[in-house]
């Protein structure tokens, strides 16, 4: 199996850091980077995904991402977006980020004005992460992408008016209720390693013994570490990767199923239609032909 040690160089603990004069940050930025890790942060977040496709990762929750995803990330909620191979291409603009701490935008203190606290519950829920989709986002995106274009009273009139438009909307919780994470540094970027591998490895079959192996730990070690650092156990975590990528390949390519699932590490057919109905509700042909519809939904609105 590959490993990429260099992971374990990126940042765990992300540094957020507003512009002079401004409460919150705004920013865009490409795949792969530096911020594209799984990592944490005190503020907020709020996540926009405008090109490409792959499989993201909010505390111990797995699945898939596309253009137009929207999520709303609370404070120190491990997060990251992995675009699929793309035969090591650099996607400029693939995420629209909005980072802000509530208290400096005047939400969540003790002078809390009563017209901002039609937008604390929505910050609330946003502790396990919220996922965003539909058809009515539209301005939602417009509203998202002009905060970058504007400054002063307006771009904090702007943040207050895409705040109280997401409050409208319920959004799906993400991480489980019982997610508790582990912040520790070495077990962050421990942890980043670790899905790495998996990930460059997906298509093969791979056992817990020789990840254990190769990370130097013994089987029992390895699955008590993993299960308290991840939040799942080492074969859950691994099937949602699975699964995912089948997702995405069912949207991008023509494969028939028994190919998908091979190239995904399902060497049986019919445990993949399993654990695929498990893990989305869809049989793989009704996953294929819902997903087309909606990624042509996502791409129209972010036209």
């Amino acid at each position: 199996m590959k490993d990429q040690q260099s992971t374990s160089n990126k940042p765990e603990l992300e540094l957020i850091l507003p512009a002079i004069g401004q409460s919150f940050r705004w920013h865009q930025h490409g795949y792969p980077s530096e911020l594209a890790c799984w990592h944490h942060h005190p503020e907020y977040e709020l996540h926009l995904i405008t090109k490409t496709y792959g499989t993201m990762f909010i505390g111990d929750h797995i699945s898939n991402f596309e253009p137009g995803n929207l999520v709303l990330l609370g404070p120190n909620l491990p997060h990251n977006w992995i675009s699929n191979d793309l035969n090591k291409q650099s996607i400029t603009g693939r995420d629209v980020v909005l980072q802000f701490n509530p208290k400096t935008l005047g939400i969540m203190t003790h002078a809390n004005p009563a017209e901002l606290s039609e937008i604390q519950p929505l910050l609330n829920r946003a502790a396990r992460g919220l996922l965003f989709t539909g058809r009515d986002l539209s301005n939602v995106y417009d509203l998202f992408r002009k905060i970058g274009e504007l400054r002063g009273f307006s771009a904090l009139l702007g943040v207050y008016q895409l705040l109280l438009e997401l409050s409208l909307k319920e959004g799906q919780a993400l991480a489980s209720e019982q997610y508790s994470p582990n912040l520790d540094g070495q077990t962050i970027a421990w942890m980043q390693r670790v899905t790495t591998l998996l990930m460059d490895n997906i298509s093969n079959e791979i056992k817990m013994s020789e990840v254990a192996e190769h990370f130097k730990m013994t089987d029992t070690n390895f699955s008590r570490f993993f299960k308290r650092s991840a939040g799942l156990n080492f074969s859950e975590y691994l099937r949602k990767i699975r699964i995912g990528k089948a997702c995405r390949l069912l949207v991008d390519s023509d494969w028939k199923i028994t190919v998908i699932a091979n190239e995904c590490g399902f060497r049986n057919l019919s445990n993949f239609n399993r654990y695929f109905l498990l893990e989305t509700q869809f049989t793989p042909n009704n996953y294929r032909t819902q997903a087309k519809k909606r990624t042509e939904n996502s791409y129209s609105q972010l036209e």
